[in-house]
């Protein structure tokens, strides 16, 4: 596999740094690997595993930091649905000029908005997509179902965000903006992927604490082509145990390279 770090900026014109692995022959098929709230494109290093796995499956992929994480530019105003949405269209278009034109995604969390809005406004670009314990409904969040929920979004969670200009979220206390929280007030990302005809894969743990796995389960339904594979064992993003992490690279392999 060969690697390697490169920037591009997206039309805000904030700096965005991603990873290209390219397996030994050339192809023109790219996964795009697409991390969650507070995480980075390396997410946890599971995903350096799943780039060397599609690497020896043919296919390359790209793994980048949305604005306001890792190595990308912006701040925490800058973090919004919208704007990983246009953070998302800068990759592909990137990666068009270097000679990619078949993509799939892999979009673990709550990259799975802006996914939507991606898909919402460039229909039939993607023609493969993978979900990891996605957040595919916010309203659970602000009724506080989970004490990740309450902590995160609930009453004083949001008081906070009143009084400061800013939320911190999860257990590297990244801030987001009041920006955020709007969009996730108005946006409704299974209304934007309803119709998709391409092969959808959902794979979620059953130790989540963060995003129940019965959030996928009632998700799945919405959709016209499209499996749940559950990870016994698997915690949010596959991150603490190893034979989870194993089986969630397996299926996300073996489900791109039948289907992109």
């Amino acid at each position: 596999m060969n690697e390697s770090k490169l920037f591009f900026n997206n039309r805000d014109n904030i700096r965005l740094c991603g990873v290209l692995a390219k397996p030994e022959a050339v192809s023109d098929k790219c996964v795009i690997l697409l991390h969650g709230l507070t995480g980075t494109g390396k997410n946890g290093e599971i995903y350096d595993d799943l780039a060397h796995r599609l690497s020896i499956a043919g296919l390359a992929s790209f793994r980048f930091d949305f604005r306001g994480h890792g190595e990308s530019g912006g701040g925490y105003n800058d973090i919004t649905l919208s704007g990983e949405k246009r953070d998302l269209e800068a990759a592909v278009e990137f990666l068009k000029t270097m000679g990619y034109a078949t993509f799939g995604i892999n979009s673990a969390s709550f990259a799975a908005g802006p996914t939507s809005l991606f898909l919402r406004e460039n229909p039939g670009r993607i023609k493969v997509l993978v979900f990891w314990n996605p957040v595919l409904e916010y309203k659970w969040l602000f009724d506080a179902t989970t004490p990740w929920s309450k902590a995160n979004f609930g009453s004083e969670a949001l008081a906070k965000l009143g009084r400061s200009g800013f939320a911190e979220i999860g257990k590297f206390r990244l801030k987001i903006g009041q920006g955020f929280i709007n969009e996730m007030k108005w946006l409704k990302p299974l209304e934007f992927m309803g119709n998709m005809a391409a092969p959808v894969l959902f794979v979620h743990g059953d130790s989540d604490a963060i995003v129940p796995v019965q959030q996928s389960q009632d998700r799945l339904k919405s959709f016209k082509n499209a499996r749940l594979e559950v990870v016994p064992g698997g915690d949010h993003g596959f991150h603490e145990n190893r034979t989870a992490a194993d089986r969630a690279i397996d299926l996300t392999q073996q489900f791109f390279s039948a289907n992109l």
